[in-house]
């Protein structure tokens, strides 16, 4: 019988910090590391983790406005500055996981996904498959890709989680974030704000007008943008999402092991 597949991808506000540019927060890595390392121990699965770029990718591609593509002279040297910051970020984050105990390997996106109109269309998954068989945790991120629309695209973490779970179809795809999940209210402004707990085909729409006005936005779309991939993600493997906080203690070892979390739950 296959090992149960997860996808975690850890949002940038969580592994940098966003006041700061390249701000990386090592210490709450090595908590959070720990905690899946811990999750492993105890239950058999195989995990590919996402990270977001945070203070890392989003300062130059909001600069160069790289989600738009080629639109003029200084967009070349633009994506090369923001593929660049995003793998930076993602040696550390690989870093710490080996320093963690975990047998992470690294899967830029810009090295072989091709996007058309900012959607990825192709990409050859069998070395990250054959990785996950050899026991491997594959390490992929938000990074910059060729575009055969626009010249290069943004590849956000949930969109290549949305591609990758089309293929290899997992069983959970979890976002973790800054806050507990998606609310009617921005919780960090609005103390009367309320979690949803759940969110579905039936009333994502009406989430997602929410989602927008409760999380600032980047390139990749805020909020907004999460949780429209997720929900497509959700859609196309037939996995249970979940949008957690990642910066509490415990919460992404308990959601890992299937213990009962503080969430909001995404569902086809």
């Amino acid at each position: 019988m296959a090992k149960r597949l997860y996808f975690l991808k850890l949002g940038g506000s969580i592994i940098t910090d966003t006041k700061k540019p390249n701000a990386a927060k090592v210490a709450a890595m090595k908590r959070m590391f720990k905690e899946i390392r811990e999750a492993r121990s105890k239950k058999d699965f195989d995990l590919i983790i996402g990270h977001g770029s945070g203070s890392f990718a989003h300062v130059p591609a909001h600069k160069y406005k790289i989600h738009l593509g080629l639109i003029n002279k200084n967009s070349r040297r633009g994506a090369s500055i923001t593929q660049h910051a995003a793998a930076r970020l993602n040696r550390i984050v690989v870093e710490q996981l080996i320093k963690s105990g975990i047998n992470a390997v690294s899967f830029p996106p810009s090295e072989g996904a091709i996007a058309d109109g900012r959607k990825i269309k192709s990409w050859n998954l069998l070395p990250l498959k054959q990785a996950l068989k050899n026991g491997f945790v594959p390490v992929t991120y938000g990074d910059v890709v060729v575009d055969t629309r626009q010249g290069v695209s943004i590849a956000s973490t949930e969109e290549v989680f949305s591609f990758i779970a089309s293929k290899l179809h997992p069983q959970k795809i979890m976002l973790a974030t800054d806050v507990d999940g998606v609310f009617d209210k921005n919780p960090k402004i609005y103390k009367d704000g309320s979690l949803i707990a759940s969110i579905n085909g039936e009333n994502l729409k009406r989430f997602l007008l929410s989602a927008g006005r409760s999380q600032k936005t980047d390139v990749t779309g805020g909020m907004y943008g999460k949780l429209s991939l997720l929900h497509e993600a959700v859609k196309r493997s037939r996995a249970t999402g979940y949008i957690i906080n990642g910066t509490k203690k415990g919460n992404i070892r308990d959601l890992l092991l299937g213990r009962k979390t503080t969430c909001t739950k995404v569902l086809p």
